[in-house]
């Protein structure tokens, strides 16, 4: 049967960070959803209540019967002590046993270096609940600068201190799969734009092979002398001359050249330029 784990953010709504316009509350909340998430693809089950208080949220641990307890909170003192702070019941106790595993992976990656295991009995959540505590105080939240590491990390706390409850319980911890790289975007400067249009004059070109009947004789001997060739064939396999297509000087002077050279009067210029 898998471990349960229930989690339990502080609910301090008025603990002002020193940085980042937030408050505990709304941190600590980050972490626990993360951490729930990070246990349950571990193999843990794994719950918080958001919308409880920290009084109902021990009463719902102690009917579900965790093995154990976490409580997520960020500290305070004098806008300069720094470290990570982990609280039990009682030194040597199964809590405190997973204090010390959840430290060895959480403290590593906080900024503050006066890091701790106390025994805290007269805390609320060390005292009532059934299930052995671990009351973790991830760093102090006072500090400017680790206030806003707080704010940047809330998924790699909560990843460190899930490592460490999988350690604790001897179980293999699973890292999140990695983001999927994002699709590639077009371009919006215009340029898809001007492309479009072009290829949409190209194809228009090459598919517009309609003609009138009055045409049709001076067409007819158009192709026959080869002084219009067209540009391929339509997606039929029949010759494309594009009859209705513009005609550039290019196409122009080529349709008279043929011409000419058909009459006999066309001149053949060698590579000099001078006349044969």
């Amino acid at each position: 049967m898998a471990k349960k784990i229930y989690v339990s953010p502080s609910d301090q709504g008025k603990n002002e960070y020193g940085a980042g316009n937030t408050v505990e509350e709304i941190q600590c909340e980050k972490i626990a959803v993360a951490l729930v998430n990070a246990l349950q693809r571990c193999g843990f089950e794994a719950r918080t209540d958001l919308t409880a208080d920290m009084y109902a949220r021990v009463s719902q641990s102690n009917i579900w019967k965790p093995n154990l307890h976490v409580c997520i909170h960020t500290n305070a003192c004098n806008g300069k002590v720094g470290g990570t702070r982990l609280f039990c019941y009682a030194l040597g106790g199964e809590g405190h046993k997973a204090c010390k595993a959840v430290m060895a992976t959480l403290a590593p990656i906080t900024p503050g270096t006066s890091d701790a295991i106390t025994a805290r009995p007269e805390l609320y959540e060390c005292r009532v609940t059934t299930a052995p505590c671990v009351y973790v105080e991830v760093d102090f939240h006072d500090v400017p600068d680790i206030a806003l590491w707080i704010i940047t990390h809330t998924t790699e706390i909560a990843e460190a201190i899930a490592a460490g409850i999988c350690n604790h319980y001897g179980m293999a911890y699973t890292s999140p799969a990695p983001a999927p790289a994002p699709a590639p975007t077009e371009k919006n400067d215009g340029t898809n734009e001007l492309i479009k249009r072009y290829i949409d004059q190209l194809i228009a070109k090459q598919k517009d092979n309609d003609c009138g009947e009055w045409s049709k004789e001076a067409r007819e001997w158009a192709i026959a002398n080869g002084i219009i060739q067209g540009i391929g064939n339509g997606p039929d396999g029949a010759p494309n001359y594009a009859w209705e297509a513009p005609l550039t000087r290019e196409q122009f002077v080529t349709m008279l050249h043929r011409f000419a050279k058909m009459q006999g009067t066309a001149p053949t210029i060698r590579v000099d330029g001078i006349k044969a």
